[in-house]
């Protein structure tokens, strides 16, 4: 889970008790709302119709420092939480997103007399191992890929 840094330490140890990883934000909660502006005007995110988001969105505030920094917070005395939770998770999925990960599947192996050892989709039930030594217990013999002369 990642969260901010609201109240110190004792909510990582709290959850850490129960099991659950708790990392902080790398980015700041300003940065974080800055990032879901253009995502939001773009239309590559869509936001539900929940009132406390709506009401916590639209009352941040932008504010520029003498070094000409932006940051954006809630105003004194307001809340942020459900905008604040928001805006990290439609961060995560943005970088989630722009780096996909590969898929992984089981290696099939072929054998030019018995066909599919193994299925490569996954459609049947056994693993490549089970179905190597299904193949090698009912005599197909004793070859390895790459460990004699001959060929499936």
């Amino acid at each position: 889970m990642g969260r901010d840094r609201y109240a110190g330490e004792w909510p990582r140890e709290a959850f850490r008790k129960c099991g659950v990883e708790y990392r902080v934000s790398d980015q700041p909660k300003s940065d974080l709302y800055l990032g879901l502006l253009p995502l939001l005007n773009s239309g590559r995110v869509e936001l539900l119709d929940h009132q406390r988001l709506v009401a916590q969105l639209c009352g941040l505030e932008r504010r520029t420092s003498r070094a000409g920094k932006d940051s954006i917070d809630h105003p004194p005395g307001s809340k942020d939480d459900v905008c604040n939770s928001v805006a990290g998770a439609v961060a995560l999925a943005a970088q989630a997103a722009a780096h996909p990960q590969p898929k992984i599947v089981q290696p099939g192996i072929w054998s030019k007399n018995g066909g599919w050892i193994s299925d490569p989709c996954g459609n049947r039930a056994q693993t490549t191992t089970q179905k190597f030594y299904e193949y090698y217990n009912s005599g197909g013999g004793s070859y390895w890929p790459g460990s004699g002369p001959r060929e499936w």
